[in-house]
Formats: C-alpha cells, sequence, structure tokens
C-alpha cells in the first residue's frame, strides 16, 4: 500500500485545517444501507498511514472512504468553490479562498485537498480486497422499466421532472440540455439528454453506478421508485429526430465498413462498447445498443469529436459523404429491447 504523495499529504492538512472532518466520516459501517451507498465496509489497514484518524464522529455530509472512485477532479474543484453548483440542496459552505476567482483556478491549497479527496479509497481499490466484499452486496444495476400504462407514465414523469430539478439540472440543465450552472467547469460536459434515445438499462446503470472518468455520480441512496420515475422524465426528454431521407443499403454497408476500420477497436465490432481497448478507457465507449443519438448528435460528434473523453474528431479524416454513412450506421445499432418494458 503506498504512502501519500507530498500534495496528498498537504491536501490531508488542507482538510483538518478546513473542519471536514466535523460533517463527512471516512468509515463505512457493516450495514446494507451504507455498502448500498459507499462500497465495502472500511477495514483498519485502510488508514495505517493516517495520524492523526480522520474518520469523523457526525455524518452531515457523505461519507468520503471511496472518493477516490465517486467524483472526478473537475467535480471536486466546482463543488469546493460552490457546492450549490453540483448539489443544489447542499448545507456544505463554499471555500472560495482554495481557488483565484473561479472552480477553474484552483491555488495550491485547492489542488491538495482535491488530491487527498482522490487518494481516499484507491488502497482499497488497488489491492483487489473487494472481491470477496462485493459478493455479499452486489452492485450490479437492476434494470428499472418505466411504466407501460399512459396514465402512470405521465404521473412517474411528474414526480420525475421534481427529483431532476432538485438533483440533476445543476448539472444537464432544466431541460436537459447539458447546460446547467456547473457545466461550465466540468469536463467532459454533462450530456443533452435530449440528444439521444437511452434505453431503460443504459439509464439504469447510469444512475445506478454514476459514469466513470465524467462527473456523474452514482445514484444509488435514492430509492428504485425515485430512480424509475427519473428514468421516465430523461426519455421523455427526448426531442423529434429530423433526419435526412434514408441512404438506402448502400449507405448502411459502406458505414459498417468504416465502423469496422474506426471505431471498432473502442466500441466493438457490434457497436456494444466493448473494443479491446475500451477497459482502458473512461469515460467508457458509447454502447450504440443502448443508446441511439440523433442524426444531429452523431454528426456533431463524428465532426468536434467528445472534449474530456477519447473520442477525437474524425472531419479531416472522413469526408462529410462517409461521416452520414457512419452516422446511419451507428443509429441503425440501437436495440429496443427493454426500452419501457418491451422487446
Amino acid at each position: 500500500m503506498a504512502t501519500l504523495t507530498s500534495s496528498e499529504e498537504r491536501g490531508r492538512v488542507v482538510y483538518g485545517r478546513e473542519g471536514c472532518a466535523y460533517c463527512h466520516t471516512q468509515q463505512i459501517r457493516f450495514l446494507a444501507a451504507d455498502v448500498r451507498r459507499f462500497g465495502a465496509p472500511t477495514e483498519t489497514w485502510e488508514t495505517k498511514y493516517d495520524y492523526p484518524q480522520l474518520w469523523g464522529t457526525r455524518r452531515i455530509g457523505p461519507d468520503l472512504s471511496r472518493e477516490s472512485t465517486t467524483h472526478s477532479r473537475d467535480w471536486q474543484l466546482t463543488h469546493l468553490y460552490n457546492p450549490r453548483l453540483v448539489v443544489r440542496d447542499s448545507v456544505m459552505p463554499p471555500y472560495p479562498w482554495l481557488f483565484g476567482g473561479g472552480p477553474s483556478q484552483p491555488t495550491e491549497d485547492g489542488l491538495d485537498v482535491v488530491a487527498y479527496l482522490q487518494y481516499l479509497g484507491r488502497a482499497r481499490e488497488l489491492s483487489g480486497f473487494d472481491s470477496n466484499a462485493r459478493a455479499r452486496y452486489s452492485l450490479s444495476a437492476p434494470v428499472l422499466h418505466p411504466a407501460s400504462d399512459p396514465d402512470d407514465l405521465r404521473e412517474e414523469v411528474g414526480r420525475g421532472a421534481t427529483l431532476f430539478a432538485a438533483n440533476c439540472a445543476s448539472c444537464h440543465g432544466p431541460a436537459g440540455f447539458g447546460d446547467g450552472e456547473a457545466a461550465a467547469s466540468l469536463l467532459p460536459k454533462p450530456a443533452n439528454l435530449t440528444a439521444a434515445r437511452f434505453s431503460d438499462d443504459r439509464l439504469s446503470a447510469a444512475l445506478w453506478n454514476g459514469i466513470p472518468g465524467s462527473s456523474m455520480p452514482p445514484w444509488r441512496q435514492l430509492p428504485a421508485e425515485d430512480l424509475r420515475t427519473l428514468i421516465a422524465f430523461v426519455q421523455s426528454l427526448r426531442v423529434s429526430d429530423a433526419q435526412s431521407p434514408s441512404r438506402g443499403i448502400a449507405s448502411l454497408d459502406q458505414g459498417k465498413t468504416l465502423f469496422a476500420a474506426n471505431c471498432a477497436s473502442c466500441h466493438g465490432d457490434r457497436g456494444s462498447g466493448d473494443g479491446p481497448t475500451a477497459g482502458a478507457l473512461a469515460p467508457p465507449p458509447t454502447n450504440f445498443g443502448l443508446k441511439e443519438p440523433t442524426q444531429r448528435r452523431a454528426l456533431d460528434v463524428l465532426e468536434q469529436g467528445v472534449p474530456g473523453t477519447a473520442m477525437p474528431p474524425w472531419k479531416s479524416q472522413l469526408d462529410e459523404e462517409q461521416r452520414h454513412a457512419l452516422a446511419e450506421f451507428v443509429r441503425s445499432l440501437y436495440s429496443r429491447r427493454g426500452e419501457n418494458g418491451s422487446e
């Protein structure tokens, strides 16, 4: 188990100086609710280099024992600068003195305390110790299907809108365009939820486990019924896709050939996000069987890439006709199996 770096050591001092341990614990209890939200229970060896211990005595904010795998660096900086940019109802005070004018301008103290936060839980992650602990509490995402009855679905969408405003709009924006108050300092940017069709499986997994390598954290502390209504609301945001006329079988064949040559190494042969390089990438490559971008979104990504991810722009490598063929092929991979409980 590696000792703390000099930056992490300084960050630990800042963490203690600013009183973070008054509200945050670093000790996960052997309770199902704790494990479901934060991960495997804390073992004594995890804090053997800590002196004094910073386990805390009150949990007003969430436990931070596994923070290294929970939130990204840019989320941490945005949260420290103004917690309500990413958590609307947070009672945590802002720490503007750790910045030089904005969340993208941290001082050395700001960088050090984030380095310390991202150290928490790293030893546990690298040790492989959780292979047995997780057998007791599975973190695999349950697939939550919104109601199939139209009246029940409308009710779920209404409840989901309230939950979205409280928990998601600060990043994704009130209408889901990815333009919330926090978006300016996050990379990759929060998803534009109106620019794709998402399957129940995809949204369930994102809400349950978050998106590694992005600012999207897990939300499995919410009741399953609340997560179901959020899925219903997000699916209601999709705008109608004004497509260009279909280019037919020849266009799909061209797109398939281009995909195999340029995209399969990350996205996999069938677009399932399981290519040979996928395991080393965070955020992971898109599974196009579970997410169908609008034609406009697919073309934008092919032209501009996705900053903050491994997806580069392809405007110089592919001409316009090739990009259209590839966008059409990618969209054809979406499977409606499991969408709102359907096959």
